[in-house]
């Protein structure tokens, strides 16, 4: 008997042409000796990495491996539904610190045109 490839696949994380050569990629298979194998690999420019999902079929073990996805998948989706959030946060605190930043400097303006007339005068 042979082992059989139940689903597998793979997404480039950017677009065509781009320097970057991010991809998932996934596969699940049925095995001949009893255990269900599955992976899935993330890669981003020079980093990777690997998860090995793999149970024996009828064991305990297949909840823990989709309590572990489960909770990859929470992770990705707040991740994902903060950054709208985060971004619009930076850019207040972005400005906050310009104004500032510029405050400042028409405080230095002020005070070295001060001294500069009175040394003048």
């Amino acid at each position: 008997m042979t082992d059989k490839i139940i689903a597998s696949g793979r997404r480039w994380l950017n677009p065509p042409r781009h320097r970057d050569t991010g991809a998932i990629s996934w596969a699940v298979m049925a095995t001949s000796y009893g255990d269900v194998e599955s992976y899935i690999t993330i890669r981003d420019c020079s980093r990777q990495i690997e998860l090995d999902y793999c149970f024996e079929a009828g064991s305990k073990s297949k909840q823990q491996r989709l309590k572990k996805l489960n909770y990859m998948i929470e992770a990705f989706t707040a991740i994902r539904d903060s950054l709208d959030e985060a971004e619009a946060v930076t850019k207040e605190l972005l400005d906050a610190y310009n104004k500032k930043k510029d405050e400042k400097s028409g405080e230095i303006k002020n005070s070295v045109g001060h001294s500069l007339r009175s040394l003048v005068l």
